[in-house]
């Protein structure tokens, strides 16, 4: 019964937030994901963008939503992983995380170029598509970055 009661108190302090204090991996983990990164276009951080087209929209809208419920996502599939919690909390919390919105998932958004919003071919460090970075290390626009000639 004592067992219980820890673990229903445990429990009750993830679920409220102070449960980060115990688990100091856990606020880390949030801090360095990357939902929290934002969105950036060439003029700086995207606002209300218009010139991305559709799927680039679509992708805004989803990492909003990815960075929207990160926390809560987290919280839930913890609880659903643990060993030492009653089945019926794991089985709330499995319900809990089916009921989300599916584009709060991470693996929805997709890398895109933030020049041509091409999702396919992209150079990951600098954030633009093949294309972008060939043309921009061509003219000598890219920093540290010099084309091999032999």
């Amino acid at each position: 019964m004592i067992k219980m009661a820890v673990k229903m108190e445990l429990f009750t302090r993830f679920c409220s937030g102070s449960f980060a204090k115990l688990l100091p991996s856990c606020g880390g983990l949030l801090s360095q994901s990357p939902w929290n990164n934002t969105v950036r276009s060439c003029s700086g951080v995207a606002g209300n963008v218009t010139w991305l087209k559709k799927w680039g929209r679509r992708d805004m809208k989803r990492r909003r939503m990815v960075a929207e419920y990160a926390d809560h996502r987290l919280r839930l599939r913890v609880i659903k992983k643990s060993n030492m919690l009653p089945v019926q909390v794991l089985q709330k919390a499995k319900a809990d995380l089916a009921a989300l919105p599916k584009d709060s998932c991470m693996t929805r958004v997709r890398k895109r170029c933030t020049m041509t919003d091409r999702s396919r071919g992209i150079v990951t460090q600098y954030k633009v598509c093949r294309h972008k970075f060939k043309q921009y290390a061509d003219a000598g626009l890219i920093p540290g970055l010099k084309r091999s000639m032999w």
